[in-house]
């Protein structure tokens, strides 16, 4: 069986792959992070840090992530290591709806 995580050197690199890899599935769908961090229900600074793979979430964390995104876990994996799989996903998924921008301003 082969090992998704040999081409990493260490858990620092994999937690930037796997950061820059959550960033990309975020931008195809079309999602700000402010509401991919809603859609994730986790706050957005999180998960700025864990785009920029600075922290190295949990095995259960990346199932949560994977499951708002429609995909096993097993698929999700496939992705991150596979162009092509990646590739096949891009052209079946299409980017969710922009929803209106609430204005900040104070009235």
């Amino acid at each position: 069986m082969a090992n998704i995580f040999l081409p990493v050197e260490n858990s620092e690199e994999f937690a930037q792959k796997l950061g820059k890899f959550i960033a990309r599935l975020r931008l195809h769908l079309g999602y700000s992070q402010e509401d991919f961090a809603d859609v994730l229900d986790v706050h957005r600074t999180y998960l700025t840090i864990i785009e920029r793979g600075k922290v190295l979430i949990s095995l259960e964390k990346t199932r949560q992530i994977a499951a708002k995104l429609n995909l096993s876990l097993a698929r999700f994996f496939t992705m991150l290591e596979d162009p092509e799989a990646y590739a096949a996903w891009e052209a079946e998924v299409k980017p969710v709806p922009k929803k209106p921008r609430r204005s900040r301003r104070l009235t």
